[in-house]
Protein backbone atom coordinates (compact mmCIF):
# COMPACT_ATOMS: atom_id res chain seq x y z
CA UNK A 1 0.00 0.00 0.00
CA UNK A 2 0.74 3.57 -1.51
CA UNK A 3 0.40 6.69 0.50
CA UNK A 4 0.99 10.27 -1.56
CA UNK A 5 1.43 13.37 0.54
CA UNK A 6 1.78 16.54 -1.03
CA UNK A 7 2.43 19.91 0.34
CA UNK A 8 2.62 23.36 -1.02
CA UNK A 9 6.13 24.44 -0.59
CA UNK A 10 8.92 26.23 -2.71
CA UNK A 11 11.87 26.41 -1.23
CA UNK A 12 14.38 23.18 -1.78
CA UNK A 13 15.38 23.65 1.40
CA UNK A 14 12.24 23.34 3.10
CA UNK A 15 11.05 20.45 1.17
CA UNK A 16 13.71 18.17 2.22
CA UNK A 17 13.01 19.64 5.68
CA UNK A 18 9.46 18.46 5.99
CA UNK A 19 10.40 15.47 3.57
CA UNK A 20 12.96 14.44 6.61
CA UNK A 21 10.22 15.16 9.56
CA UNK A 22 7.30 13.53 8.22
CA UNK A 23 9.84 10.01 7.46
CA UNK A 24 10.92 9.91 10.83
CA UNK A 25 6.89 10.91 12.24
CA UNK A 26 5.23 8.04 9.92
CA UNK A 27 7.90 5.67 10.38
CA UNK A 28 7.79 5.86 14.53
CA UNK A 29 3.84 5.36 14.04
CA UNK A 30 3.61 3.11 11.46
CA UNK A 31 4.91 -0.44 11.13
CA UNK A 32 5.96 0.00 7.29
CA UNK A 33 7.48 -3.03 6.52
CA UNK A 34 5.01 -5.31 8.38
CA UNK A 35 1.85 -3.59 7.15
CA UNK A 36 3.47 -3.10 3.27
CA UNK A 37 2.81 0.70 4.04
CA UNK A 38 5.10 2.67 1.72
CA UNK A 39 5.15 6.93 2.24
CA UNK A 40 6.10 9.47 -0.92
CA UNK A 41 6.19 12.88 -0.89
CA UNK A 42 5.31 15.61 -3.69
CA UNK A 43 6.02 19.33 -2.99
CA UNK A 44 5.32 21.65 -5.41
CA UNK A 45 6.50 25.33 -5.58
CA UNK A 46 3.09 27.16 -6.53
CA UNK A 47 -0.59 26.55 -6.58
CA UNK A 48 -0.38 27.10 -10.22
CA UNK A 49 1.66 23.98 -10.27
CA UNK A 50 -0.05 21.81 -8.55
CA UNK A 51 -3.07 22.66 -10.61
CA UNK A 52 -0.96 21.38 -13.78
CA UNK A 53 -0.43 18.16 -11.95
CA UNK A 54 -3.55 17.69 -10.47
CA UNK A 55 -6.45 18.59 -12.66
CA UNK A 56 -4.89 18.53 -16.00
CA UNK A 57 -1.69 15.90 -15.14
CA UNK A 58 -4.18 13.64 -13.67
CA UNK A 59 -1.58 13.21 -10.53
CA UNK A 60 -2.93 11.49 -7.21
CA UNK A 61 -2.19 12.79 -3.89
CA UNK A 62 -4.13 11.11 -0.78
CA UNK A 63 -3.38 13.99 1.38
CA UNK A 64 -2.35 17.61 0.52
CA UNK A 65 -1.14 20.17 2.82
CA UNK A 66 -2.61 23.62 1.47
CA UNK A 67 -2.51 27.15 3.27
CA UNK A 68 -5.97 28.03 4.17
CA UNK A 69 -7.08 30.66 0.99
CA UNK A 70 -9.35 31.73 -1.43
CA UNK A 71 -7.17 30.59 -3.74
CA UNK A 72 -6.74 26.97 -2.06
CA UNK A 73 -10.48 26.62 -1.56
CA UNK A 74 -11.09 27.59 -5.50
CA UNK A 75 -8.63 24.70 -5.85
CA UNK A 76 -10.42 22.53 -3.44
CA UNK A 77 -13.63 22.60 -4.97
CA UNK A 78 -12.51 21.98 -8.73
CA UNK A 79 -11.39 18.69 -7.16
CA UNK A 80 -14.53 17.47 -5.66
CA UNK A 81 -16.78 18.95 -9.22
CA UNK A 82 -14.16 16.83 -10.85
CA UNK A 83 -15.14 13.46 -7.89
CA UNK A 84 -11.08 13.27 -7.36
CA UNK A 85 -10.58 11.72 -4.07
CA UNK A 86 -7.97 13.32 -2.28
CA UNK A 87 -7.82 14.48 1.75
CA UNK A 88 -6.53 18.41 2.05
CA UNK A 89 -5.32 19.63 5.72
CA UNK A 90 -5.57 23.55 6.26
CA UNK A 91 -3.68 24.63 9.00
CA UNK A 92 -5.12 27.60 10.43
CA UNK A 93 -5.52 29.61 13.33
CA UNK A 94 -8.23 31.75 11.98
CA UNK A 95 -11.59 30.01 12.36
CA UNK A 96 -13.48 32.29 9.98
CA UNK A 97 -10.67 30.92 7.20
CA UNK A 98 -11.56 27.55 8.64
CA UNK A 99 -15.53 27.67 8.62
CA UNK A 100 -15.13 29.00 4.83
CA UNK A 101 -12.60 25.87 4.23
CA UNK A 102 -15.77 23.36 4.80
CA UNK A 103 -17.79 24.46 1.69
CA UNK A 104 -15.27 23.26 -0.41
CA UNK A 105 -14.06 20.62 0.91
CA UNK A 106 -13.85 16.69 -0.63
CA UNK A 107 -12.36 15.60 2.50
CA UNK A 108 -12.66 15.27 5.67
CA UNK A 109 -11.79 17.32 8.22
CA UNK A 110 -9.63 20.89 8.87
CA UNK A 111 -6.90 21.21 11.22
CA UNK A 112 -6.73 24.28 13.65
CA UNK A 113 -3.42 25.51 15.11
CA UNK A 114 -4.99 26.18 18.31
CA UNK A 115 -4.97 24.62 21.97
CA UNK A 116 -4.09 20.79 21.54
CA UNK A 117 -4.32 20.33 17.55
CA UNK A 118 -0.80 20.21 15.32
CA UNK A 119 -0.39 19.89 11.95
CA UNK A 120 2.43 16.59 12.74
CA UNK A 121 -1.01 15.29 14.77
CA UNK A 122 -3.20 16.04 12.17
CA UNK A 123 -0.80 14.47 9.14
CA UNK A 124 -1.19 11.24 11.43
CA UNK A 125 -4.46 11.41 11.56
CA UNK A 126 -5.05 11.58 7.67
CA UNK A 127 -2.68 8.78 7.03
CA UNK A 128 -4.25 6.55 9.77
CA UNK A 129 -7.63 7.46 7.54
CA UNK A 130 -6.14 6.41 4.37
CA UNK A 131 -4.87 3.31 5.66
CA UNK A 132 -7.91 2.56 6.50
CA UNK A 133 -9.63 3.46 3.24
CA UNK A 134 -7.25 1.64 1.51
CA UNK A 135 -7.52 -1.08 3.53
CA UNK A 136 -11.00 -2.12 3.02
CA UNK A 137 -13.67 -2.34 0.06
CA UNK A 138 -17.39 -2.14 0.38
CA UNK A 139 -19.88 -3.92 -2.10
CA UNK A 140 -23.53 -3.02 -2.26
CA UNK A 141 -26.37 -4.97 -2.78
CA UNK A 142 -29.69 -4.35 -3.57
CA UNK A 143 -30.42 -5.60 0.23
CA UNK A 144 -27.06 -5.40 1.77
CA UNK A 145 -24.14 -3.08 1.98
CA UNK A 146 -20.86 -5.60 2.68
CA UNK A 147 -17.83 -4.11 3.77
CA UNK A 148 -14.66 -6.45 3.77
CA UNK A 149 -11.51 -6.18 4.94
CA UNK A 150 -8.44 -6.31 2.16
CA UNK A 151 -6.48 -8.92 4.99
CA UNK A 152 -9.67 -11.09 4.69
CA UNK A 153 -9.40 -11.98 1.21
CA UNK A 154 -7.78 -14.76 -0.51
CA UNK A 155 -8.93 -14.35 -4.05
CA UNK A 156 -12.24 -12.87 -6.05
CA UNK A 157 -13.71 -15.59 -8.55
CA UNK A 158 -15.73 -14.16 -12.14
CA UNK A 159 -18.10 -17.11 -12.70
CA UNK A 160 -20.78 -15.65 -15.63
CA UNK A 161 -21.76 -12.67 -13.98
CA UNK A 162 -21.31 -12.82 -10.77
CA UNK A 163 -18.34 -12.64 -8.81
CA UNK A 164 -17.06 -14.44 -5.57
CA UNK A 165 -15.38 -13.08 -2.76
CA UNK A 166 -13.10 -16.30 -0.85
CA UNK A 167 -12.33 -15.66 2.40
CA UNK A 168 -9.72 -17.04 4.56
CA UNK A 169 -12.05 -18.58 6.43
CA UNK A 170 -13.20 -20.35 3.63
CA UNK A 171 -16.38 -18.55 3.52
CA UNK A 172 -17.30 -17.12 0.01
CA UNK A 173 -20.10 -14.43 -0.55
CA UNK A 174 -21.25 -13.89 -4.21
CA UNK A 175 -22.30 -10.90 -5.68
CA UNK A 176 -23.35 -9.58 -9.58
CA UNK A 177 -20.34 -7.46 -10.76
CA UNK A 178 -17.69 -7.32 -13.47
CA UNK A 179 -14.08 -8.91 -12.00
CA UNK A 180 -12.44 -6.07 -14.23
CA UNK A 181 -14.60 -3.53 -12.58
CA UNK A 182 -13.79 -5.09 -9.08
CA UNK A 183 -10.25 -5.24 -10.16
CA UNK A 184 -10.24 -1.11 -10.81
CA UNK A 185 -10.82 -0.74 -7.21
CA UNK A 186 -8.24 -2.81 -5.49
CA UNK A 187 -4.55 -2.16 -4.52
CA UNK A 188 -1.60 -3.77 -6.35
CA UNK A 189 -1.47 -6.11 -3.82
CA UNK A 190 -4.54 -8.12 -5.54
CA UNK A 191 -3.39 -9.21 -9.34
CA UNK A 192 -4.88 -11.53 -11.79
CA UNK A 193 -2.99 -14.77 -12.68
CA UNK A 194 -6.15 -16.20 -14.56
CA UNK A 195 -8.81 -14.20 -16.30
CA UNK A 196 -11.09 -15.61 -14.03
CA UNK A 197 -8.84 -15.18 -10.07
CA UNK A 198 -7.43 -12.23 -8.98
CA UNK A 199 -5.34 -13.03 -5.73
CA UNK A 200 -3.94 -11.63 -2.95
CA UNK A 201 -0.29 -11.78 -3.01
CA UNK A 202 0.19 -11.13 0.51
CA UNK A 203 -1.79 -14.49 1.05
CA UNK A 204 0.17 -16.75 -1.32
CA UNK A 205 2.25 -19.27 0.67
CA UNK A 206 3.87 -20.92 -2.36
CA UNK A 207 3.43 -21.03 -6.23
CA UNK A 208 3.65 -24.68 -7.99
CA UNK A 209 5.53 -23.91 -11.29
CA UNK A 210 5.17 -27.24 -12.23
CA UNK A 211 1.16 -27.20 -12.43
CA UNK A 212 0.96 -23.57 -12.40
CA UNK A 213 -1.31 -23.61 -8.81
CA UNK A 214 -1.48 -21.03 -6.39
CA UNK A 215 -1.88 -22.04 -2.70
CA UNK A 216 -2.40 -19.57 -0.14
CA UNK A 217 -1.92 -19.74 3.84
CA UNK A 218 -5.39 -21.42 4.42
CA UNK A 219 -5.07 -24.49 2.23
CA UNK A 220 -6.94 -23.41 -0.80
CA UNK A 221 -5.96 -23.10 -4.16
CA UNK A 222 -6.58 -22.00 -7.84
CA UNK A 223 -4.87 -22.27 -10.92
CA UNK A 224 -3.13 -19.71 -13.26
CA UNK A 225 -3.67 -19.77 -16.92
CA UNK A 226 -1.09 -20.28 -19.17
CA UNK A 227 -0.74 -17.08 -21.10
CA UNK A 228 -0.91 -14.91 -17.99
CA UNK A 229 1.33 -17.47 -15.67
CA UNK A 230 5.32 -15.70 -17.29
CA UNK A 231 3.70 -11.99 -15.92
CA UNK A 232 2.12 -13.27 -13.26
CA UNK A 233 5.11 -15.29 -11.62
CA UNK A 234 7.56 -11.64 -12.70
CA UNK A 235 5.08 -9.86 -10.67
CA UNK A 236 4.70 -11.61 -7.84
CA UNK A 237 8.71 -11.63 -7.37
CA UNK A 238 8.84 -8.11 -7.62
CA UNK A 239 6.20 -7.59 -4.89
CA UNK A 240 8.07 -10.15 -2.74
CA UNK A 241 11.64 -8.33 -3.71
CA UNK A 242 11.53 -7.77 0.14
CA UNK A 243 13.41 -10.90 0.79
CA UNK A 244 14.56 -13.37 -2.19
CA UNK A 245 13.24 -12.91 -5.28
CA UNK A 246 12.50 -16.59 -5.82
CA UNK A 247 11.46 -16.94 -2.33
CA UNK A 248 7.50 -19.23 -2.26
CA UNK A 249 7.93 -20.47 -5.93
CA UNK A 250 8.72 -24.45 -6.04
Amino acid sequence: MEIIIGMLVGSRVRQKKYKETLQDLLQKKFCIQEQRISFDYLFYPSLEILYDAMVRGNERVDILVLPAGTGSFAFASQLRDLDRSCLILYPAKDMELVLQAFSSMPIAYVPVNQGTYSLEQEILRAAEYVRKAKSQIVFETKSRILPYALSEIDYIESQYRMVHIVKSNKKTDTITARLDDVQTRLPCSFYRCHQSYLVNMDHISFIDRSVREVHFYSGQCVSSSKKLFSDFLEVFKCYRSGGDADAGLS
